[in-house]
C-alpha cells in the first residue's frame, strides 16, 4: 500500500508538471524533471503536435532506477558508470522540428549544460571583469580625500573658469595612505592584460581534466562565433559607409553652376559664415619623418578652401632630431602664404614620465599652444612643459594668433605625419562641429574613415591584408550607429575638450584610444566619437625588400598592441572617478552621474576586450583547440564515443567557416568599392578591372589572413607582458616610404629641402640613423 501511494503521489507529480510546461508554450524540447538512467517506461503516449504548434507535451514516466548526473572527469575512469545522451533524455520526448520525433544518435556521452554555461563565463572572460569592476569599487570605498582639498564645482577650476569641472580626482587630493592603496591597485592593474591572457587558458586546461568534451565544445562555439560576428559586423555595416563616401566623393565632385548660384542664399550664406568662423588648429607630432612626406601632409590640408584663413599648422617637432629646426624652416618657407599661420614646437629631450613618442609630443604640443593662444592648458603649475612652452614662446603679435584668447572656436586636429586629408576634411569637421550645438560641441570626437593605402601596391600580402582588413573595420564603426568608437590615427576635437581633460597623458603611447577613454572619463561619459565620411590616408611601413618590409610592419604591430595598456587605464581611472563622486558636495548627484557613467562604461570596456583580450585568448584557444582534439582522439577510451563529438564540432566549425568566408568576400568586395575612391591617392599604377582584383584580394585573405592574424595575437601577448613588466614603453619607430618610393637613403646622405625660389638646398644635418625615413 505505501509503494502504491508513493507511486500515486510520483504520478501525480509529473503530470502537473508535464500539464504546466505544454501550457508555457516553451519552443525547447523538454526533458524529464529528473534523469532515468535505467528502466523507463511511459505510461500515456504523447499527443501529436499540431501544425505551427510550439508547445511541447511530455509523457508522464514511471522511474523505476534513479542516479545523479555522471561528474566531469569520471569520463576518464572506465572503472565508473558514464551515462549516455539518450539515456538521460530518454525516448518520448516530443520534438518542435520533424514532426515532433526526435532521433538520438547512439553512443553520445553526456555533456553538462549547467558546465558548458560556467565554462563559457570563463573563455569569454564576463566574470573575471565583473570581479575586477567590483574590486575597484572597493578601492574607491577604501580611499579618502584630504581635508579640505574637496572642491565645490564652481572652484573646481580656479585657474579655467570657462570649463567644466572633471570627474576624476587629483592623485594629490588623496591622504598619504589613500595614494599607498592606489599605488598597489595601479600595480595590481597593470598585471590584469598578462591575468587575462595567460591565466584564461591556463584555468581552462586545468578545467579541461575535469570537462573535457564541455571545454572543447566551448571553445569551439566561442571561437566560430566571435570570429562569424566580426566579419559580419564588417560585411554589413562596412557596405553601408562605402555607400556613405561614395555618396560624399559624388557630392564633392558634382557640383553644378546651378548649386552655386544657390549659394547666395541667405540659409548658404548663414552656413558659410558659420563655417568660417571655426578655427582650426592641425597638430603634426613627427620624428625623422621624410620632408616629402610631410610636404605631401601639408599639402592635402592647403588644397582646403579654409586654409588661407582658418587653418593654422602646428609642426610639433623633437629636439632629438638635430636637423628638426633646419627641416621646420623649410616647411615654413615651403608653405608661406598657404595657411593663416604656421608654427613649430620642440618637444624636449629629457622631461620627466616623458618617453618619446606621438604621446608626449602630442600633450607637449598641445600645451606649447594653449601658451601661444593664451589660453590655460589646465596643467599643474609645476608641470615642466609650461615653463618650456613658455620658454619657445613666438614672437608674433598675439593678437595676429589664430584664435587668439578663444574669442572663435577652436578645433584641433591631431594627425600622422604621412596623413593625406581629403579636400573637404576640414568643412565638413567646421559643418559638424556646427551642427552638434554648443551643448554637444565639447562632447564630441570626429573620426574620419582611415585607410593605409598610400603605397598599397607595394605591400606585401599578409600587410595588405593588415591594410583591408583594418579599413573596412575602421569603416564599419564608423557606418553602425550603435557601435563603441574610439579615436584612431588622426581626429578632431574642440579646444575646450582637450583643456578640460588636461591635454594628452605622455606616459601611454597609444594616445589616440587612450584620449577617447580619457575623455569619457572626465566627462562623466558623456564624450562621444563621432563619425566623418571622408577618408584620410597614410602609409604602412616600407623598407627596401620583402622581408624588412614584413619585419617594419611587425614593429608597427607591437608599437599598436601596446593599446592594451588601457585596459589597466580603464581600471586605474574607476575607483578614482568613485571617490570623486563619493566625496562631491553633492554626492547624490555625483553618484547618479558615476552610476551613469559605469553603465555606459560597461559598453567601453567590452570594447576593449573584444579588440585587444580577445584577440590574445583567441590564438591561445587555437592552439588549445587542436592540442585538445588530438588528446581527446587518443586518450579516451573508445567507449565513450568521443567521435562523435569530434564529428559534430568538425560539422559545426565547417559550416560557421563556410558563412564567414562568404562574409569576407563580401568584406573584400567592400574594399574594391572604397579602392575606387582611394586610388587618386595611392601611388603606382591603378587595379583595372574590378573583378581580378577582387579575386586577388580572396586569395590574399585565405593564403596570407592566418599569418596575419596570429601575428597580432602574439603581439597582443608581447604587449601584455610589456604592460606587466614595465611602467613606460618604448616607442621602437617603424620605417616609412619616401616621397621617391624608397624607404631609405644611403647611410651619411641628406635630406632635400626646397628653397623659397623653388631649387632644392641640402639640409645642415643628417635625417637621421641611416638616414631612414621614421614615423608614428
Amino acid at each position: 500500500q505505501q509503494q502504491q501511494q508513493q507511486q500515486r503521489r510520483h504520478h501525480g507529480d509529473n503530470a502537473a508538471l508535464a500539464a504546466t510546461q505544454a501550457k508555457s508554450g516553451s519552443r525547447e524540447a523538454l526533458a524529464p524533471a529528473k534523469h532515468a538512467t535505467a528502466n523507463v517506461s511511459a505510461l500515456k503516449p504523447h499527443p501529436q503536435l499540431k501544425h505551427g504548434s510550439f508547445a511541447a507535451a511530455l509523457p508522464v514516466l514511471a522511474v523505476v532506477n534513479e542516479s545523479a548526473a555522471p561528474i566531469g572527469y569520471d569520463i576518464w575512469n572506465m572503472s565508473k558508470h558514464w551515462a549516455l545522451l539518450r539515456v538521460h533524455h530518454p525516448t518520448g520526448i516530443v520534438s518542435n522540428v520533424n514532426g515532433g520525433l526526435v532521433s538520438w544518435r547512439s553512443g553520445v556521452s553526456y555533456l553538462s549544460l549547467r558546465s558548458l554555461l560556467a565554462i563559457s563565463f570563463v573563455a569569454y572572460p564576463v566574470s573575471l571583469v565583473a570581479v575586477v569592476a567590483m574590486l575597484s569599487l572597493l578601492v574607491g570605498l577604501c580611499m579618502q580625500v584630504k581635508p579640505g582639498r574637496t572642491p565645490d564645482a564652481a572652484e573646481a577650476v580656479e585657474t579655467s573658469q570657462d570649463l567644466e569641472p572633471c570627474m576624476t580626482l587629483n592623485l594629490k587630493d588623496l591622504t598619504a595612505s589613500s595614494q599607498r592603496v592606489y599605488a598597489c591597485w595601479s600595480t595590481f592593474c597593470r598585471t590584469l592584460p598578462s591575468l587575462f591572457v595567460f591565466g584564461m587558458p591556463a584555468l581552462l586546461t586545468w578545467i579541461t581534466y575535469h570537462f573535457p568534451q564541455e571545454t572543447f565544445s566551448c571553445l569551439t562555439v566561442l571561437t566560430c562565433f566571435w570570429m562569424l560576428m566580426n566579419v559580419y559586423h564588417m560585411a554589413i555595416f562596412g557596405c553601408q559607409g562605402a555607400r556613405y563616401l561614395l555618396r560624399a566623393e559624388a557630392a564633392a565632385r558634382t557640383q553644378s553652376p546651378g548649386e552655386e548660384s544657390r549659394s547666395d542664399q541667405p540659409s548658404a550664406k548663414k552656413l558659410q559664415a558659420g563655417v568660417e568662423s571655426v578655427v582650426h588648429w592641425v597638430i603634426v607630432p613627427q620624428y625623422k619623418e621624410d620632408f616629402d612626406v610631410m610636404a605631401m601632409t601639408l599639402g592635402s590640408i592647403a588644397r582646403n578652401s579654409l586654409a588661407a584663413k582658418n587653418i593654422g599648422i602646428l609642426l610639433a617637432m623633437e629636439q632629438r632630431e638635430t636637423s628638426a629646426p633646419e627641416k621646420a624652416q623649410a616647411l615654413k618657407d615651403a608653405f608661406q602664404g598657404k595657411f593663416a599661420e604656421i608654427q613649430a614646437s620642440f618637444h624636449p629631450a629629457n622631461l620627466p614620465n616623458d618617453p618619446p613618442g606621438k604621446a608626449s609630443n602630442s600633450a607637449f604640443a598641445f600645451c606649447w599652444l594653449a601658451n601661444h593662444l593664451n589660453l590655460d592648458a589646465n596643467l599643474d603649475e609645476d608641470d615642466p612643459r609650461r615653463r618650456f612652452a613658455r620658454e619657445q614662446a613666438g614672437s608674433k603679435n598675439p593678437c595676429e594668433r589664430l584664435g587668439w584668447q578663444g574669442r572663435q572656436p577652436v578645433v584641433l586636429t591631431v594627425a600622422d605625419a604621412d596623413s593625406e586629408f581629403a579636400p573637404s576634411y576640414f568643412e565638413t569637421l567646421a559643418t559638424s562641429f556646427l551642427a552638434a550645438g554648443p551643448q554637444k560641441q565639447d562632447l564630441h570626437i570626429w573620426q574620419s574613415a582611415i585607410f593605409h593605402v598610400k603605397n598599397y601596391h607595394n605591400q606585401p600580402a599578409p600587410v595588405k591584408i593588415g591594410t583591408i582588413f583594418t579599413g573596412v573595420f575602421e569603416l564599419s564603426n564608423l557606418a553602425d550607429p550603435t557601435a563603441v568608437r574610439f579615436p584612431y590615427s588622426t581626429y578632431s576635437l574642440s579646444m575646450r575638450l582637450a583643456r578640460r581633460v588636461g591635454g594628452w597623458d605622455p606616459e601611454w603611447i597609444a594616445e589616440d584610444w587612450h584620449m577617447g577613454i580619457k575623455c569619457f572619463f572626465h566627462t562623466k561619459g558623456q564624450c562621444s566619437v563621432e563619425p566623418l565620411f571622408v577618408p584620410t590616408c597614410n602609409y604602412t611601413p616600407e623598407d627596401n625588400t620583402y622581408l624588412s618590409t614584413l619585419y617594419a610592419r611587425w614593429v608597427q604591430m607591437k608599437r599598436h598592441a601596446l593599446g592594451f595598456s588601457d585596459f589597466s587605464y580603464y581600471f586605474m581611472m574607476l575607483p578614482l572617478a568613485f571617490c570623486s563622486a563619493l566625496n562631491a558636495p553633492r554626492p547624490r548627484y555625483q553618484l547618479q552621474s558615476f552610476w551613469r557613467m559605469a553603465f555606459y562604461g560597461t559598453a567601453v570596456l567590452f570594447k576593449i576586450v573584444n579588440v585587444h583580450v580577445m584577440v590574445g585568448l583567441l590564438t591561445a584557444y587555437g592552439a588549445m583547440l587542436i592540442t585538445m582534439k588530438t588528446a581527446l582522439a587518443v586518450l579516451l577510451p573508445d567507449q565513450r564515443h568521443v567521435e562523435h563529438l569530434l564529428d559534430a564540432t568538425s560539422s559545426f566549425s565547417f559550416h560557421f567557416s563556410l558563412i564567414a568566408s562568404l562574409s569576407v568576400m563580401m568584406v573584400c568586395f567592400i574594399f574594391t568599392r572604397v579602392y575606387d575612391i582611394l586610388h587618386r591617392s595611392i601611388e603606382g599604377s591603378k587595379e583595372e578591372s574590378r573583378t581580378f582584383h577582387w579575386i586577388k584580394l580572396v586569395a590574399h585573405f585565405f593564403l596570407a589572413g592566418p599569418f596575419f592574424f596570429y601575428g597580432i595575437g602574439i603581439c597582443s601577448w608581447l604587449a601584455a607582458l610589456s604592460v606587466l613588466v614595465s611602467n613606460s614603453f618604448k616607442y621602437e619607430v617603424a620605417l616609412k616610404p619616401t616621397a621617391l618610393g624608397k624607404s631609405s637613403l644611403p647611410v651619411g646622405g641628406s635630406c632635400l629641402m626646397p628653397e623659397k625660389g623653388g631649387e632644392k638646398k641640402h639640409a645642415m644635418a643628417e635625417c637621421g640613423e641611416g638616414a631612414r625615413s621614421y614615423a608614428y
